[in-house]
């Protein structure tokens, strides 16, 4: 009876850590999100834009994949925390999303939606059927490849007292810089856009310029991608490679900080760049 006992609390305990879970793949998904959406409104956010929670002006294909990044990171979060089922925990993470589509959906059939929030165009139909239909695929699959990143890597992401492999605690400032990065990666991901689009036009400028400024979009989102890696590996193993305390704050300091200003200044030269071409 005993152990009857402590198998049913182990499983009771189990549960709750999915639930958990899949609770926190949705304010990081959300986050992700979030991130993809501040940068999208510092490109366009002031062009008198009609911005909301819902829709991003009329920037339907940003709205449609920021969206899915998020719900993908998120959902891969929850299977990676559930461990097994993670493709039905990364669904379950990203059901108020769906939820939140359904509604939007509902509103707009029965028309509250543009008599008293937005006039719907044909772009906000796409967006909302997209979404709804996709959000689950995404969340499922995204949550089976958490599992098996968990599953693969479980030296990992077993030690006691973490979360994804770092202390708990830390995610109460990591989620801070994680939305910095995703806000710059989404301005330099615009800045390739339009490098892209002048390389089209002109195959001259591309021959002479074009190198200079792939280079420091590019180097800009390397350096977001290295802070982001070294500043997890600070956190996950940093002691074990005999860091102290102060000295794991300093680097991860240095690295966020150093990450942020240096790329914002890059992307300042390049969009200055490119508005003079």
């Amino acid at each position: 009876m005993a152990h009857s006992g402590q198998f049913s609390l182990f499983r009771k305990s189990r549960l709750g850590k999915k639930i958990g879970g899949a609770v926190f793949g949705l304010l990081f998904g959300s986050l992700v999100t979030s991130s993809v959406e501040s940068g999208a409104f510092f490109i366009f956010g002031e062009r008198g834009e009609d911005w909301g929670v819902a829709f991003w002006g009329t920037h339907h294909i940003t709205r449609v994949l920021g969206g899915l990044i998020g719900i993908g990171i998120g959902s891969f979060v929850a299977g990676c925390i559930a461990k097994d089922r993670g493709g039905r925990w990364g669904l379950i993470s990203a059901l108020p999303r769906v939820g939140l589509w359904v509604i939007v959906v509902f509103l707009g059939i029965h028309g509250a939606m543009q008599k008293y929030i937005i006039p719907l165009t044909i772009g906000h139909w796409i967006v909302a059927a997209l979404l709804t239909a996709s959000i689950p695929f995404v969340a499922y699959y995204a949550g089976r490849v958490g599992q098996e990143t968990r599953i693969e890597n479980n030296e990992f992401f077993e030690r006691e007292g973490t979360l994804l492999g770092i202390k708990w605690y830390h995610w109460l400032w990591f989620f801070f810089p994680i939305h910095i990065t995703g806000l710059l990666a989404t301005v330099s991901i615009f800045q390739i856009i339009a490098f892209f689009f002048l390389i089209i036009r002109s195959l001259f400028w591309f021959l002479v310029v074009g190198d200079w400024v792939a280079a420091i979009i590019g180097g800009g989102l390397y350096l977001l991608g290295r802070s982001m890696y070294e500043t997890y590996n600070l956190l996950a193993l940093g002691h074990q490679r005999g860091l102290t305390n102060r000295k794991i704050a300093k680097y991860i300091g240095l690295w966020l900080v150093g990450a942020c200003l240096g790329v914002s200044l890059l992307q300042l030269f390049a969009g200055w760049i490119l508005a003079k071409l």
